[in-house]
């Protein structure tokens, strides 16, 4: 998933502190020699070759790259056999420390000859917020290391933090970073009533927890399984929302989207086709937030003016 192209995976981050110009190229990527054992390389990278960050004023289009090698169990148990038989003809059995160094004399070899894996994450980051085409924990901390080398200090943005409301969780839900709140999980139940919002009747998608701590899944004709757990006290993690002609999920917990499905834009540039997509991202975020801040009202959460 992408901001520019296919279905729309999106975190946003609010932008605590940048320098008034962004050096990317300081912590450009560089790609992976051959024959070198380094496993990982990581960094910036335009999002056409040769074209600018810099798209509009306080608006910069960038990607991240992260090229990754990895090498195979079983050919490294595989290996470690062989070298371990060599020692032992040669010197005898070896020590515990001995087949370790081994292991590691096999990492490096197999390292050399493996090709490597490469993994692209689109961001825009539109002044004094960022938008992050992935929902995935382990990018988004990759993400926000390789911008605060840049000087952009970030924090999560959900509508709970930008209103100052106080931080809620459960005991029985597992939390993977601060900004999570189980209050997501309550407006997202709330969303079941909404007369703009529906969930998505024929392939539904639904994720809930049980108040023993047990994750639930639901998937096609969902709704009677839905009423069912939440009438059991059930909460509401994710489910697959539609409003107006937009498919999407909403993550209740984190206030992230994934699958959200676009209109095809058609443009000269691809500056011009990725302003229209955030745009529509931007009108869903918007949507969202302003029903979340209704919920909230409605609710006396005793959100600060």
């Amino acid at each position: 998933m992408a901001l520019i192209s296919g279905s729309v995976a999106c975190t946003r981050f609010s932008v605590v502190a940048a320098p008034e110009e962004i050096d990317f190229d300081s912590v450009r990527f560089r790609a992976l020699q051959p024959g070198s054992i380094l496993r990982e390389s990581s960094g910036f990278v335009p999002y056409e070759p040769e074209e600018p960050y810099l798209i509009a004023n306080r608006m910069w289009a960038f990607r991240i790259r992260c090229d990754q090698k990895k090498v195979d169990a079983n050919q490294l148990k595989e290996r470690v056999r062989e070298l371990v038989k060599v020692e032992m003809q040669e010197v005898g059995p070896p020590s515990m420390k001995k087949i370790q160094e081994l292991r590691k004399l096999a990492e490096e070899e197999l390292l050399e000859r493996q090709s490597s894996s490469t993994k692209i994450i689109e961001c825009v980051l539109d002044d004094h917020t960022l938008y992050v085409g992935t929902v995935a924990q382990s990018n988004l901390g990759l993400v926000s290391a390789l911008l605060l080398k840049v000087g952009v200090q970030l924090e999560f943005k959900t509508p709970w933090i930008d209103a100052g409301l106080e931080s809620q969780s459960a005991d029985h839900i597992d939390y993977q970073d601060p900004s999570q709140s189980v209050i997501g999980c309550h407006f997202l139940n709330a969303l079941l009533n909404d007369p703009d919002v529906f969930p998505e009747v024929e392939r539904g998608q639904a994720k809930l927890i049980t108040a023993s701590g047990t994750t639930v899944t639901l998937k096609g004709t969902i709704q009677s399984d839905l009423d069912r757990f939440l009438d059991e006290g059930s909460d509401l993690i994710n489910l697959k929302l539609l409003y107006e002609d937009t498919l999407f999920t909403l993550d209740g917990l984190s206030f992230r989207i994934s699958g959200l499905k676009i209109n095809p834009y058609k443009s000269d540039h691809w500056t011009g086709k990725l302003q229209s997509r955030l745009d529509r991202i931007r009108e869903v975020w918007e949507a969202m937030d302003q029903k979340f801040l209704d919920f909230a009202n409605k609710n006396s959460l005793g959100i600060n003016s």
